[in-house]
């Protein structure tokens, strides 16, 4: 029996690529799609994948991970992107990933991650391996910290977008241009969000996010008008 796998991508290049590789192989049936996070969901929902490739980057938010799971508990999620980021890393294991790994992998590799993550296990790609380390290090490193809800309910919303983009290892210059302000107004801001988080450094903050949920918050904004039911 052929394992069903969906492959999610917004690169219509990327996509067909990969499916077009990914048919080749004899025991997977795979389907791709590029929609809105919604429509991602529904299409879970009516063909039930055994296996999920997503970046949850193109969705702005890792919260698709946990609505996928929803609708199919038993899918194996394995996130396919650029991001080296450790908490990108850090929070899409947290919410339920089976497997990740690097979208310049060779092809070989991805086969292997979706072999290993079919027998039920947890898989990082190799050359993610200093990664890991830096991450298990962090929070070895960093279990003192224990975000409070009137550190969070003290942010602004601008603040909250700030150590959104903050949390995803976006630099100041790129937070300003996401934003719309200048590099020195997200300075400000910066400081502001340490000082009311007690955080000592960024990686501290972007802990403090995931901790309150926050990186959930891009997409819970946009998709707060769709329901998404558990079969």
């Amino acid at each position: 029996m052929k394992m069903k796998l969906l492959l999610v991508d917004n690169y219509e290049v990327f996509r067909k690529g990969l499916t077009n590789l990914l048919e080749s192989e004899p025991n997977i049936d795979v389907m791709s799609t590029s929609s809105t996070a919604p429509e991602v969901i529904e299409t879970i929902r009516k063909h039930k994948p055994d296996i999920v490739l997503i970046d949850p980057e193109l969705f702005e938010s890792i919260d698709v991970i946990s609505r996928i799971q929803q609708v199919v508990p038993k899918v194996r999620i394995i996130v396919l992107t650029h991001s080296k980021a450790s908490t990108d890393l850090l929070s899409t294991m947290s919410a339920g990933a089976a497997g990740y790994i690097l979208k310049n992998s060779k092809y070989e590799s991805l086969l292997k991650v979706i072999t290993l993550v079919t027998e039920g296990k947890l898989v990082i790609d190799q050359s993610m391996a200093g990664l890991v380390a830096d991450v298990f290090k962090f929070i070895h490193d960093h279990t003192h910290i224990m975000i409070k809800p009137e550190q969070i309910t003290s942010l602004t919303e601008q603040e909250k977008a700030i150590l959104i983009l903050l949390a995803k290892d976006a630099t100041n210059k790129e937070i300003a241009s996401s934003l719309c302000v200048t590099e020195n107004t997200v300075k400000v801001h910066v400081r502001n969000i340490m000082h009311k988080l007690h955080a000592r450094n960024r990686l501290e903050a972007a802990i403090c996010a995931i901790q309150a949920g926050l990186v959930h918050g891009i997409y819970e904004a946009q998709g707060k008008d769709s329901t998404y039911n558990s079969d």
